[in-house]
């Protein structure tokens, strides 16, 4: 069985923004900042930017080592700021 070659895509969150154009009264975005602070998405558009790519078919050391030190700044950012999300996923 041959094994796909790919990469695994890291993506940052680090904004989400409001697709609203009309006024929101305080009490309302009280209970929209609570919603967002939950985990649920009232109209909320999320941000996503490619951290970065890891080829899965690279087999030197030396690049791995460098990913690993990419990812170690990113978790490492996400424990300054824990609005910052980070996802990944195998792209064949």
């Amino acid at each position: 069985m041959t094994e796909e070659c790919g990469e695994i895509v890291f993506w940052t969150l680090r904004k989400k923004f409001v697709a609203s154009s009309d006024e929101m009264p305080e009490h309302s975005s009280q209970v929209m900042y609570y919603s967002l602070a939950i985990g649920h998405h009232v109209g909320v558009i999320d941000c996503l930017n490619v951290a970065f790519r890891c080829p899965l078919a690279d087999n030197a050391t030396s690049v791995w080592q460098a990913r690993s030190i990419q990812f170690i700044h990113l978790l490492d950012e996400i424990v300054q700021e824990p609005a910052i999300y980070l996802m990944a996923r195998k792209i064949a």
